[in-house]
């Protein structure tokens, strides 16, 4: 049975992130009958109300020059309607009318885009917005939120080695450790409005620029990658016959909820990684290779 229209917003640190993101969240929406109905830009912000329509792949497609609006013969034969006359004041108020509709429509549009609603047919439809439309930077040190450092998510593409934590507050103990991580390997956090500040330590530069940083969207190795920006979905086999660890992640604040599935074991690994995941993470997995 077809559900409401729904509208989804897409933003990107570019116009070509924003409309990757789409594209690839499109693909996957039509495999659960969502199909885009209109598209409307605003500034970078991209705002796509989808359709739901579970009979049409197995809707047969109209002729061509069948149909009311054919211009085939028989539509030529059709009596030509008669078109009302509507006098100068009639005609100002209706324009006047039309273009009211039209603020409103626009307004809703951008209203509902606002709720960041999930991708019709999904659970974890979370698109990657940049912390700052410039790039911003910065290194080792504790920084506090929002003064020294905008909550958003940020990437170190190649640490050494590599120890960060989302503080809660100034105490430096445990209990005000949000979520926390160590590696070797690139690392993407998100630094949410509430933390109080971020700790840093070996991890290089930190940067709001989230373009991509893998050679190959098929083939990447241990990290955490944003899913349509530096890896692809798809079915994805690891090289390593070692203890392997890996998750799925919905977002990229660093704690267990933010997994949407994990794994951890000795041998080669399979996992299926889809378009609406934020990102995937792994660990001693050697290399993830796309089937």
């Amino acid at each position: 049975m077809p559900e409401p229209a729904r509208t989804q917003r897409y933003e990107g640190l570019f116009p070509s992130q924003t409309q990757e993101m789409f594209d690839a969240d499109a693909r996957h929406a039509a495999e659960q009958d969502w199909y885009p109905l209109s598209e409307t830009w605003s500034g970078g912000t991209l705002f796509v109300v989808y359709e739901h329509d579970p009979e049409r792949r197995t809707r047969a497609p109209q002729p061509a020059n069948v149909g009311p609006w054919s211009a085939s013969a028989n539509a030529a034969a059709q009596p030509a309607p008669s078109t009302p006359r509507l006098s100068p004041q009639a005609a100002k108020a209706l324009t006047a009318i039309l273009v009211g509709v039209s603020v409103l429509a626009t307004l809703a549009v951008a209203m509902v885009g606002l709720q960041s609603w999930d991708r019709p047919g999904t659970l974890n439809a979370r698109p990657v917005i940049p912390a700052t439309p410039k790039p911003v930077h910065f290194g080792n040190g504790v920084w506090l939120v929002p003064d020294e450092v905008a909550p958003g998510t940020y990437r170190a593409a190649a640490p050494k080695g590599c120890y960060w934590a989302r503080l809660h507050g100034p105490s430096g103990e445990l209990r005000d450790v949000i979520a926390t991580d160590l590696t070797a390997a690139p690392a993407v956090v998100t630094i949410s409005p509430t933390d109080y500040g971020f700790e840093t330590v070996g991890c290089g530069k930190w940067s709001s620029d989230l373009r991509r940083v893998t050679k190959s969207r098929a083939k990447f190795r241990a990290g955490t990658y944003i899913v349509g920006m530096d890896i692809a979905p798809g079915i994805y086999r690891s090289s390593a016959a070692g203890q392997c660890s890996w998750a799925r992640l919905g977002s990229f604040g660093g704690k267990a909820k933010d997994a949407i599935e994990t794994g951890s074991a000795v041998g080669r690994q399979q996992v299926t990684i889809v378009a609406t995941d934020a990102g995937f993470t792994s660990e001693g997995c050697g290399t993830w290779t796309r089937r």
